[in-house]
């Protein structure tokens, strides 16, 4: 398994802002060795886009490589990891070590049948349900809110969903047409990370599975 990461000027894992290299590395006769290094110069007079230009054309010609270690798991570069399909796990602890614990636990997540991606939890009888995709995160919880939300849009019923997160999901507001869906509020999460956004049907009543479309909803609206 190839991992890559961040290492700033002073050879510790950072957040790509500043001068420093993507390295990636690979378990090789029982130790981590770095197999290739990229220099990196991202600073913040750069746009958004051109950012996105510049740490695309450094971590895109990985070969054999969906595993990133960031120091932050925080913020537009994770999002942007993720757009290209990586893995992103915070940094904590020494590099070598970091790197065995991140390769073990993508193994176990491998392992696992995709129905044990979290959910969001609530009450069915109330159609009230939650889930804070941050602590998840934090927890070491390997996840695309896409992956997570849209298994629940498509087999629950429920009147409103309040979701924690970094950021809006970049796919979501795409979605809510086809989906039957509408933001109902969006502000910022009162432990003051990130936002907390609620999610309910377009048609204010009860939303019903089967099928994502909108066209197969069954509402209890009427309509």
């Amino acid at each position: 398994m190839r991992i890559a990461t961040y290492l700033d000027a002073e050879g510790k894992v950072g957040d790509f802002l500043g001068v420093g290299s993507i390295c990636v590395y690979d378990k090789l006769d029982g130790s981590w060795k770095q197999c290739s290094s990229t220099t990196l110069v991202l600073d913040e007079t750069m746009s958004l886009t051109e950012m996105k230009r510049v740490l695309g054309e450094a971590v895109q010609p990985i070969p054999q490589c969906q595993v990133f270690l960031l120091r932050e798991l925080r913020g537009i570069f994770r999002v942007f990891l993720e757009d290209w399909g990586f893995h992103v796990w915070k940094s904590s602890g020494a590099l070598d070590w970091q790197l065995e614990q991140v390769a073990e636990q993508e193994l176990r997540a491998s392992e696992q049948e995709p129905d044990v991606l979290p959910q969001p939890e609530g009450d069915p009888q109330s159609g009230h349900y939650h889930i804070n995709l941050i602590e998840l995160m934090d927890k070491g919880v390997p996840q695309v809110s896409r992956e997570i939300l849209l298994p629940f849009f498509d087999m629950v019923p429920f009147t409103r969903l309040e979701l924690v997160s970094d950021h809006m999901p970049r796919w979501l507001p795409f979605e809510l047409d086809e989906l039957g869906l509408r933001i109902e509020s969006q502000t910022p999460n009162p432990k003051g990370e990130g936002v907390q956004i609620v999610v309910a049907p377009s048609c204010g009543a009860r939303s019903c599975p089967k099928g994502r479309r909108k066209r197969n909803f069954s509402c209890n609206c009427g309509g």
